[in-house]
């Protein structure tokens, strides 16, 4: 469901957007009649803590032909296509 909310009503009462956000509510606040702004409930975020990747990488085995492959690249010489000619 959405609620509009005049900016005037949301200075003076703040607590009821809040309410609103709470209960799931999207909150879309107006100026002069006219939309501004949308407020939408929090969602938590998904995916893996900074410590939970940490762990992850800590138990991936390296892959010792990409290794190779990574340490043969970079002993290549190389130039930049997007650089200036010379």
């Amino acid at each position: 469901m959405v609620r509009v909310l005049p900016l005037r009503e949301l200075r003076q009462n703040p607590t009821s957007a809040i309410d609103a956000l709470e209960e799931g509510e999207v909150v879309v606040i107006t100026r002069r009649n006219k939309p501004i702004a949308d407020l939408v409930p929090h969602t938590a975020r998904e995916g893996a803590s900074p410590r939970e990747f940490v762990a992850v990488l800590e138990r991936t085995r390296v892959d010792d032909e990409w290794a190779d492959d990574l340490a043969r690249q970079r002993a290549e010489e190389s130039r930049d296509v997007w650089g200036e000619e010379r």
